[in-house]
């Protein structure tokens, strides 16, 4: 169901993201093929085309020990691509409630997956469900979901760049 009373700039004030900053949303469980490493690596070159502070919010519970060591080496990159200090990591199981109020702080949810024998996602509903608008990659497990999200023509991190300024351009811009 949608969230009802989000108030995205106050979460965003208890996060610490500025109030002009391009947050990038990603939830579900940390696995490998949910692209959260794409997203740590989509940061300076959206900043770059875009022209501003961005953002990333990452809601992703570790799951076991698989996924715990995937955060490990998506905090690594992070570190190493300077970009560190713009993503909000936040890796313990939350209520739904929670995720959904968190989420409301980003601009844009993005599910970046890559290949998957999943037939559904779960996670995608739930950001759905903040009424923000949802990217995701052009996989069969998001097929169902063609009217009410983007499809991205990819999930690499120039493919998310594209659907971002796509979607922030002026109409008619295009």
């Amino acid at each position: 169901q949608p969230l009802a009373d989000a108030q995205p700039a106050a979460t965003r004030a208890s996060l610490g993201i500025p109030a002009g900053a391009l947050v990038l949303g990603c939830f579900g469980f940390a696995l490998a093929h949910k692209g959260i490493d794409t997203l740590v690596e989509t940061i300076a070159p959206l900043a770059r085309a875009t022209g501003r502070e961005v953002r990333l919010l990452a809601i992703n519970s570790i799951l076991d020990e698989r996924s715990a060591h995937f955060i490990q080496g998506c905090q690594n990159n992070a570190r190493q691509l300077g970009v560190n200090e713009k993503v909000h990591w936040i890796t313990d199981y939350q209520p739904i409630e929670t995720c959904q109020k968190l989420l409301s702080a980003a601009d844009f949810v993005v599910f970046p997956y890559k290949h998957t024998r999943e037939s559904a996602s779960a996670a995608v509903t739930v950001g759905l469900s903040t009424l923000k608008p949802v990217l995701v990659s052009p996989l069969e497990i998001f097929s169902d979901l063609a009217d009410v999200t983007w499809k991205m023509d990819g999930h690499s991190a120039a493919d998310i760049v594209s659907a971002v300024q796509t979607l922030l351009a002026p109409t008619g811009a295009a």
